[in-house]
């Protein structure tokens, strides 16, 4: 498992979210945030979903995508 670096207001925070050791789940994480980071607006729920097929996700995995962008969320709110 591996945690993520990310920036918040400028300050360098470590994700308290540990993304699973499995190839698929970071090139899911990786294809949603390169989205993201294009349009910021996109709808999660959507990427997660089309994600979750591109990447062959299980059940699991797209629950875990669920909680990693909602929890991400909600950490950057100020």
């Amino acid at each position: 498992m591996i945690s993520q670096p990310f920036i918040l207001s400028g300050r360098h925070k470590e994700l308290t979210t540990i993304i699973p050791d499995n190839e698929a789940i970071k090139k899911a994480v990786r294809w949603i945030s390169e989205h993201l980071k294009e349009n910021p607006a996109a709808d999660k729920k959507t990427l997660i979903n089309e994600a979750s097929f591109r990447f062959n996700l299980s059940p699991k995995e797209s629950f875990f995508l669920q909680n990693f962008y909602s929890k991400n969320d909600q950490d950057t709110i100020h």
